[in-house]
């Protein structure tokens, strides 16, 4: 009796422990690949066996619900599996947080001892870079749009949506971005984004001016980095020429029909903006009577460069002539006007008088006297050949 009491007492204690240790997870490695972070991957099935001859009440878990999914969702109340029988479990990874491995533990609990599998899942996230951090477009002509790239890059394992530029700033309306909002970037690829700078006149005084703008461009994404700010900075220029002469060149008096002395014109830029000379013409009340002697269509004026130019004024009337110079550049706002003036005269000597004069004016009426006896003297100086020798012979 006592033999048969040891044995069934090892029996029965032998029993629930050979069940406990023929509890398994297949497989005992699970690998639950790449998943975005902030979502949820695609479930991988995972069998709890019970190779052994009872049914086991068994608790399935994760040490780490926030990463590691289960389906059905963990219960308090434990899951049976049938002697030699196993439970499908379905698990998935949830990476939330930075990019990079998860890991963790499943496992299957039960009254005599536990199972576990290792789990392993890699978070994927998006990570976005923008270099140059900073443009500087220079001096950029008013009405027109000077452009620069900036490069952005996905460094992240996962694709990338930038949704939105906003540029802030005094000026912010002055810069954009091309392409607009949202733009995709696939993961480790980059993305050229055309920064564009299109300053505006800030007066209507017409006067050439100079004045710099700046913003930040920050550019929002699903990044896990820090969101790239991109300082933006131009000159916003209004080209404008100025002519010498305070606005008229004066020619003077000259003859009618004769050329004056030769006068230089300059052409200033007023701005850094490099100009064209488009064209130099007269125009207005007289334009036949002032010249032109070269050609500048077409030269290069230099910003805050200077191109001279000679002028001849030759009048066609004697009297007040006078005309418009106009000379027009590259830059429709940045023109000049000059008022040409000059006097037609005639300076020759006084005609001489006619010789027919009127009586008693004391002119030639008045030299009769004199004149026949000048006649007379001359006669008797120089007889005449005839008349002596008729007198001989009488």
């Amino acid at each position: 009796m006592r033999i048969s009491n040891v044995l069934c007492a090892f029996v029965l204690l032998a029993l629930p422990s050979q069940a406990a240790a023929q509890v398994t997870i297949d497989p005992a490695d699970v690998e639950l690949g790449s998943v975005r972070v902030g979502m949820t991957g695609m479930p991988v099935t995972v069998n709890v066996r019970n190779a052994g001859g009872m049914p086991l009440g068994v608790m399935i878990e994760v040490d780490d619900p926030d990463h590691f999914k289960l389906d059905p969702p963990m219960s308090t109340m434990p899951t049976t599996v049938d002697a030699m029988g196993a439970v499908p479990i379905k698990i998935s990874c949830a990476p939330t947080g930075m990019s990079g491995p998860v890991e963790g533990v499943l496992r299957a609990i039960h009254t005599m001892g536990m199972a576990e599998a290792a789990l392993h899942c890699r978070g994927l996230a998006p990570a976005l870079t923008a270099s140059p951090p900073n443009l500087d477009f220079g001096p950029c002509r008013v009405t027109q749009t000077c452009s620069k790239t900036v490069k952005a890059r996905n460094t992240g394992g996962a694709p990338l949506v930038i949704s939105k530029f906003d540029v802030q700033g005094r000026r912010a309306d002055r810069f954009s971005v091309e392409p607009a909002a949202p733009v995709t970037i696939p993961p480790m690829m980059d993305q050229d984004l055309t920064f564009k700078f299109t300053p505006k006149r800030t007066g209507d005084d017409g006067m050439s001016f100079m004045e710099t703008n700046s913003a930040t461009v920050v550019i929002t994404s699903d990044s896990e980095l820090e969101t790239p700010r991109i300082g933006v900075a131009g000159i916003a220029v209004v080209p404008g020429i100025q002519l010498s002469g305070q606005g008229q060149i004066d020619f003077g008096n000259v003859n009618k029909g004769a050329m004056s002395m030769a006068l230089e014109v300059a052409i200033a830029n007023e701005t850094m903006f490099p100009l064209t000379i488009t064209d130099v013409k007269v125009s207005g009340k007289h334009p036949q009577d002032f010249k032109v002697l070269d050609d500048l269509k077409g030269k290069m004026l230099e910003g805050t460069g200077e191109l001279r130019f000679k002028m001849q004024f030759v009048p066609t009337a004697i009297d007040e002539r006078d005309a418009v110079l106009d000379v027009t550049t590259s830059a429709p706002e940045a023109v000049g006007h000059s008022e040409l003036v000059g006097v037609g005269i005639n300076t020759a000597t006084t005609p001489m008088k006619s010789c027919t004069a009127a009586p008693g004016d004391g002119g030639a009426a008045g030299l009769g006297p004199w004149l026949l006896l000048a006649l007379v003297l001359l006669r008797r100086a120089w007889p005449v050949t005839g008349a002596t020798g008729r007198h001989q012979a009488r």
